[in-house]
């Protein structure tokens, strides 16, 4: 074996004579003679080997006269080996003779998969290859070529210790050797955006980020296009694999199907919960300190809930409410409260009997305070991996009006979460921190914007000795003044004052963006009285400054795609020359101007004499009395991180920042419309147009009920966004319409009945304006 020492011994004899040396040698630059002794024995040990390795070595003995005789003999050596045996099954949908292979230290091993879709692999590398990750792959046989599943496990040497003595690894003990639709959603979300995981530090990384709930709709997704014939893959995307990588593809395929058969993608995920081949619960639930959050998503309400051995702790959402009792029994947790947790909060004009809002004496609004509130949560566990499990949270909340239960508002209270162990959180360092200018944006539940002011993104720069440089402007009203931090673990700490009172917060990474964090928090503050508003559970990002751009009238010319990372791209901000900015099809009044590296969007008026600021005049300059301020932070390729501020009376005495805000776009430097987004329409859209015989129309385009309608002068129609289309039924035909050119003024589309295709005489302009149609 390889660096193990043998000896080899040779015996020689001279009929008329006496040996007098018996010498060693041998062909193989990898051997190290260690000792070599009278009587013809020598030791050898061989160097670190990756592959077996024959040696051929020979003795030469020499008798009193000089005569010499050789006699040589061949040895293995045999390289130090990692061994386990992988016995899983491939499963999750209909997969008909499946070939599966095996990928580790960059060689790809196929082997058998009978009828039941179990295989038996022996998986054995070099000792030095022990760390490397292990890839299953199935693909479909002749009848299913666009099935791909894929599976990645653990290192070689984690999977030998996790099988135990009888060195064969199966579900109970891994369950990814199962290679299915979910563990191929897994390994899709955890690659995505080019992330490079080549060992369990970044295998773990990854998947501390995924959201539970998107890999289960990416699994739904993959089952569906492989059981369902009514379904396939988008044009251009040739495997289940494929589909799982490209987000944007997913989501058209959702939005299809969410189309066609509303209830569909949940169903499915249903089933897929229900079949334990699928989804697997190991580990079961150990007491301890989590938080319950989606991190697809900045915008993501949080819990943190500790549980201890005597069936004590407490949950906090925007209160801290202590736990009466909570136990865990088949599968689920149960927690029950002493005191009502408040989950969200914000205000509704008060009406009266005749649906007319009540004002008070000075002619002001009232307002009724309506609260979510609940006593007990439960967390249903449906599968775990090393970073969390997912779990599907019922928080049994109900909704209260001034105190008094609605029963007319029915809420949802189930959802698919990640429950996280804050001892597994993403680790950060204090090299991380170190000399970069840091901006920490959170956001709360509802009662923020209500109850504690305004909202500002903290400036902050870490210092070595612990301290925290604040460098945004401070003096704003119940702005915190940070004012020391500290690590401990994956916790970030930061001590901070609000008022008169020093208090902490503590931030846990859920997921590395391009140039920071994404972030949970909890005050360490309990809340004692709700109404002085101070939220105990946030949520939001960390983001350091890197690359900033140099911003000019020029390089903000082109389209700029928010809120990347919020629960949707809410808009296309498109800024054409002389910074006139439009979001989506809707000119927007909101016009730009470039300042000191600052982009400003303030009020303009369209006049005879082309655009003209709105403004006051404050010693003869002229002020906007409102404006959006961009100040630019982070550039990484074609990503930017901005921070977004509301400003009110800016250059006043009266100013006032009503709302701050980390933002991400991408930018293109294309602002011509190519093609139809649900993104267009978050707010309606109307284009102006003429019939065939002339007569002026109006084409609708808004959103009822999260369904795209279609209004024309003909009717309403449902409408789907296909591959930058509009597609909508008409008398039984299915009728297309395509952007073939944007002229500034609207846009030049083909409308047409499939099967045909676009003909010039189905051309006709669509105008984004009454006036440009005249």
């Amino acid at each position: 074996m390889e660096r193990q020492a043998f000896t080899l011994v040779a015996d020689a004899q001279d009929k008329d004579g006496e040996v007098v040396s018996i010498e060693w040698h041998h062909d193989s630059e990898f051997l190290s003679k260690v000792a070599e002794e009278q009587g013809g024995r020598a030791t050898f040990v061989s160097n670190d080997i990756q592959t077996d390795h024959q040696v051929t070595f020979t003795a030469t003995a020499t008798d009193n006269s000089g005569a010499q005789t050789q006699k040589s003999h061949t040895v293995t050596i045999k390289r130090n080996v990692v061994n386990v045996m992988l016995n899983g099954t491939v499963t999750g949908s209909s997969i008909l003779n499946a070939a599966v292979s095996l990928d580790v230290a960059g060689r790809t091993t196929e082997f058998a998969v009978n009828t039941d879709g179990e295989y038996f692999a022996t998986l054995s590398v070099d000792e030095h290859e022990s760390d490397a990750l292990v890839r299953l792959t199935a693909v479909g046989g002749s009848g299913q070529p666009e099935v791909k599943f894929v599976s990645l496990l653990d290192s070689v040497g984690s999977l030998v210790a996790q099988a135990g003595e009888d060195n064969i690894l199966t579900k109970d003990e891994n369950f990814a050797v199962n290679v299915t639709n979910v563990t191929t959603a897994e390994y899709a979300l955890a690659s995505r955006n080019s992330q490079v995981i080549d060992d369990e530090l970044s295998l773990t990384k990854a998947l501390v980020s995924i959201d539970a709930n998107e890999q289960l709709e990416l699994a739904a997704l993959i089952k569906i296009v492989v059981d369902n014939e009514e379904y396939s893959l988008p044009n251009g995307v040739e495997t289940t694999l494929e589909l799982a990588q490209n987000e944007v593809a997913a989501t058209q395929l959702a939005d299809h199907i969410n189309h066609t058969n509303a209830t569909l993608i949940a169903q499915t995920k249903q089933e897929i919960i229900a079949n334990k081949d699928l989804v697997y619960v190991k580990t079961g639930f150990v007491p301890g300190n989590y938080v319950v959050h989606s991190p697809k998503y900045k915008i993501s309400p949080v819990y943190h809930i500790k549980l201890d051995n005597h069936g004590q702790g407490y949950v906090a959402a925007l209160n801290k409410a202590p736990v009466k009792h909570w136990a865990y029994s088949e599968g689920v947790v149960r927690i029950e409260l002493t005191e009502p947790l408040i989950t969200d909060f914000t205000v509704t004009p008060r009406l009266d009997e005749f649906g007319h809002w009540v004002v008070d004496e000075q002619g002001a609004v009232v307002n009724d305070p309506v609260e979510q509130k609940t006593t007990q949560l439960s967390l249903r566990l449906l599968a775990d991996n090393p970073g969390f499990q997912t779990a599907e949270l019922d928080s049994h909340v109900q909704e209260f009006i001034n105190g008094e239960l609605n029963t007319n508002k029915s809420l949802e209270t189930k959802q698919i979460i990640n429950l996280q162990h804050k001892d597994n959180g993403l680790q950060i360092s204090a090299e991380d921190l170190l000399g970069k200018t840091w901006y920490l944006d959170l956001e709360a539940h509802n009662n923020q914007l209500h109850y504690q002011g305004t909202k500002l993104v903290a400036k902050l720069v870490f210092n070595q000795d612990g301290s925290i440089t604040q460098t945004s402007e401070l003096g704003k009203e119940l702005a915190n003044t940070y004012l020391s931090w500290s690590l401990q673990g994956p916790t970030l700490t930061l001590h901070y004052k609000q008022g008169e009172a020093t208090k902490s917060l503590q931030l846990m990474v859920t997921k590395p963006l391009l140039s920071g964090f994404q972030v949970v928090a909890l005050q360490s503050n309990a809340i004692s009285e709700f109404n002085q508003g101070r939220a105990t559970s946030q949520w939001g990002w960390l983001i350091h400054e890197q690359n900033k751009p140099n911003i000019t009238e020029q390089s903000m010319i082109g389209r700029w795609t928010g809120f990347l990372g919020y629960e949707k791209e809410q808009h296309e901000m498109l800024i054409r020359p002389e910074l006139d900015v439009w979001i989506g099809f809707q000119h927007n009044r909101y016009d730009g101007r470039v300042d000191d590296n600052i982009f400003y969007r303030e009020l303009y008026d369209v006049t005879e004499n082309g655009r003209e600021r709105i403004c006051t005049y404050l010693d003869g300059q002229c002020l906007s009395p409102f404006q959006i301020r961009y100040e630019f932070i982070a550039q990484v390729e074609d990503i930017y991180f901005i921070k977004r501020s509301s400003i009110s009376s800016p250059g006043t005495s009266y100013e006032e920042v009503i709302y701050e805000s980390l933002v991400q776009y991408r930018y293109s430097p294309d602002v011509d419309h190519s093609e139809f987004k649900a993104s267009q329409f978050d707010t309606a859209v109307t284009f102006y147009t003429t019939t065939h015989t002339g007569e002026p129309d109006e084409i609708k385009l808004f959103y009822r009920d999260d369904a795209l309608i279609l209004q024309d002068i003909l009717g309403e129609y449902p409408v789907e966004i296909i591959d930058g289309t509009l597609s909508f039924e008409v008398n039984g035909k299915t009728r297309i319409v395509e952007i073939v050119a944007d002229f500034g003024e609207g846009l030049t589309v083909c409308a047409y009945h499939l099967p045909s295709r676009c003909q010039e005489e189905n051309k006709v302009d669509w105008y984004l304006t009454e006036l440009a149609r005249q």
